[in-house]
């Protein structure tokens, strides 16, 4: 993920490292609060992506990661 301020891009950050494992679909959502949640995939096959078991959330603050890459269903 990379990480835009005032026309500078910041070195990209990396937000999950599962070996072998495609992540798919991100998806950034920013809360009032101006923390950015990012919802991504994993898995191999993306037609068994009916459940929130395969979908995961990194939070990021101010361009920080703050919370690791926890699958939904494990929070």
């Amino acid at each position: 993920m990379f990480w835009y301020t005032d026309g500078y891009q910041h070195p990209p950050v990396i937000v999950d490292e599962q070996e072998a494992v495609p992540m798919w679909n991100s998806l950034l959502f920013k809360m009032p609060s101006n923390e950015l949640l990012l919802f991504y995939k994993l898995g191999h096959e993306v037609q068994k992506y009916g459940s929130c078991s395969n979908l995961a959330l990194c939070l990021m603050h101010e361009g920080r990661l703050v919370g690791d890459g926890r699958r939904v269903a494990e929070m």
